[in-house]
């Protein structure tokens, strides 16, 4: 009943009574009250709490505690073994009750009511949230559109500079704050007061990582078989799917969330052997001007990177690779000249190394470098972490293939 766009706040036509109604009850002497429970804040409350301070007030409902969550779930008939899940739980539906009784249903009919089973399947939202955040999102303008997909793409809080970096249009900073408003004011955003960035919460994560999968999966079917950019393919212009300059944490779940499923959907559309050409000739195809490519065919090389071949002697000259990640691939006589390589990683530099130690099975390596980290290289899964544990070099490591532990010394000898 609220109206869509940067229209923010304002009745649709047919239910403006329900303002003149709000404006009348608050000029008249009574003993009733009104109680008006809503995820977007319509301006005829916001003037009357100013205009009416000492009878109309409206607060911010926070999400509900461990012990009301724990009463709505024992009501619905639920168990769970582990408090962590139950928290979990809580959390990934924002601590919403209307959320956690739909949720509710769903683990009682899919579960057996077992709440510790749907938080570890990674559960898909129940459809009849869905529904209703599909209400939400349908309302947004294109450009809160755009940033609530970023914030769900980045995974972790944005500062306002972070999310006009990641535009690939130039707007006015003034834009962009207002935007976010907005979108705080609908209850889709949440800011983190001391660090002035924002993210969206588990639930909306989950419902806008969806829809981007199914969205951008469209996107790239279509620019494979018509070779050009056209404007139901601004998706796939504006967002980026991998933050390349992200820690590998992020990617590793940007992958698992975005790429791969994504990669999934197209590959079945054209079949295995067909979507590596397929996506190969759409990059070549569809130009190098920012303003019409932006993010597409970095995109498209992701979904390249997917495949079991490497990227080695193709011509990928005078084409926008943003935000691709090729730490792990191999790039021998790959043709670069031209291209604008703008926020993608390659493979890291090391220091020097001092010590190296081979996992159980061989399948992970472990070697400390001089600067004081620690990396573990997966062979299996072609991944490399580090983490930084003295001031100075690695002096030595063992791993115990019998109990598991690694054992370390550094030059602070901790």
């Amino acid at each position: 009943i609220m109206k869509s766009g940067d229209e923010t706040g304002e009745f649709i036509e047919g239910f403006s009574y329900i303002e003149r109604f709000l404006k009348r009850f608050a000029d008249i002497t009574t003993h009733s009250n009104v109680l008006l429970t809503t995820r977007e804040l319509p301006n005829c409350i916001e003037y009357l709490a100013n205009s009416h301070s000492t009878i109309c007030r409206f607060y911010n409902l926070p999400g509900l505690d461990k012990e009301a969550v724990k009463q709505i779930v024992a009501f619905h008939g639920l168990t769970w073994k582990s408090e962590e899940n139950l928290e979990k739980f809580s959390e990934h539906h924002g601590g919403s009750p209307y959320a956690i009784t739909l949720a509710s249903s769903t683990v009682l009919s899919d579960y057996g009511g077992v709440i510790d089973s749907y938080v570890e399947s990674a559960s898909k939202l129940p459809s009849k949230l869905i529904k209703l955040l599909d209400t939400q999102i349908v309302r947004l303008s294109a450009l809160q559109k755009t940033i609530l997909y970023l914030l769900a793409v980045e995974r972790v809080p944005v500062s306002l500079q972070g999310i006009l970096d990641s535009l690939i249009h130039s707007y006015f900073e003034d834009e962009i704050k207002d935007a976010l408003s907005q979108l705080r004011h609908k209850s889709l955003l949440e800011p983190v007061n001391e660090n002035g960035c924002y993210y969206i919460q588990n639930v909306l994560c989950d419902y806008a990582t969806d829809q981007i999968c199914k969205e951008m999966t469209g996107c790239i079917i279509n620019v494979i078989k018509t070779k050009e950019m056209s404007s139901d393919d601004l998706l796939l212009r504006d967002l980026h799917i991998i933050t390349a300059t992200a820690s590998h944490e992020i990617r590793e779940a940007q992958m698992r969330t975005l790429v791969k499923p994504i990669y999934k959907n197209v590959s079945a559309r054209f079949g295995a052997a067909r979507v590596r050409p397929e996506l190969y000739n759409a990059i070549r195809s569809i130009g190098s001007d920012p303003s019409t490519v932006g993010f597409a065919v970095g995109t498209l090389v992701t979904m390249m990177l997917q495949t079991a071949e490497e990227l080695n002697g193709l011509d990928l000259s005078e084409t926008l690779l943003w935000s691709c990640d090729f730490e792990f691939c191999d790039l021998i006589d790959t043709d670069f000249r031209g291209s604008d390589l703008r926020l993608s990683r390659f493979r890291e530099v090391l220091d020097a190394v001092s010590c190296v130690a081979f996992g159980k099975d061989n399948d992970e390596i472990f070697f400390g470098t001089s600067d004081g980290k620690i990396h573990v290289q997966n062979l299996k899964e072609n991944s490399l972490r580090a983490k930084k544990i003295y001031s100075g070099y690695v002096r030595g490591m063992a791993y115990d293939r019998k109990n598991g532990p690694l054992l370390t010394v550094g030059e602070d000898r901790k």
